[in-house]
């Protein structure tokens, strides 16, 4: 909340993730819940995102996510759910995960339809086929005003080429 109040106090906008480790679509649901309840009253004007990866420990994938053993319709479904919710709820859903799950975890095309899709890939070029809409390209990026290291960087790609494409 502090973060939205002065993200409008200074005219920025902004949206909100969940990171998610939602192992059926009921779970999904109640995450896009969550995230609506708390940001009704605020101005969200970016996507309302749901995060979903495997964490990972000595390169392996781990917890519940990975332990529940989905399939791609599974998990497809369930990243659906979330959207489907968001967007019911009148906010533009979104997608943020990695080209790897892009790639073969997940059936992209059968996404919720208005589903922004945000893929990392951090190389010199997206490695995943399919359409994207935001590019995360680093998680070494500097920011003025921002404490920590380092932040990830993006690029949005709109209809219009403009210089506000780029934000992090």
């Amino acid at each position: 909340k502090y973060n939205m109040k002065n993200a409008e106090k200074a005219g920025v906008p902004y949206g909100v993730y969940i990171y998610s480790p939602a192992i059926n679509e009921d779970e999904a649901v109640e995450e896009a819940k969550f995230l609506l309840k708390h940001v009704k009253g605020y101005k969200v004007q970016l996507p309302l995102v749901i995060d979903f990866e495997y964490p990972t420990k000595d390169g392996k994938q781990v917890g519940r996510l990975a332990d529940a053993d989905l399939n791609k319709k599974e998990r497809t479904a369930i990243i659906n759910a979330f959207c489907r919710t968001v967007s019911d709820a009148g906010y533009t859903p979104a997608l943020y995960a990695s080209s790897y799950i892009y790639r073969g975890e997940i059936s992209a095309k059968k996404l919720e339809k208005g589903t922004v899709i945000w893929v990392a890939d951090y190389n010199k070029k997206v490695t995943y086929a399919g359409r994207y809409d935001i590019w995360q390209y680093s998680e070494k990026g500097k920011c003025n005003g921002v404490s920590s290291k380092y932040v990830d960087t993006n690029y949005w790609y709109t209809d219009k080429n403009t210089e506000d494409d780029n934000i992090s």
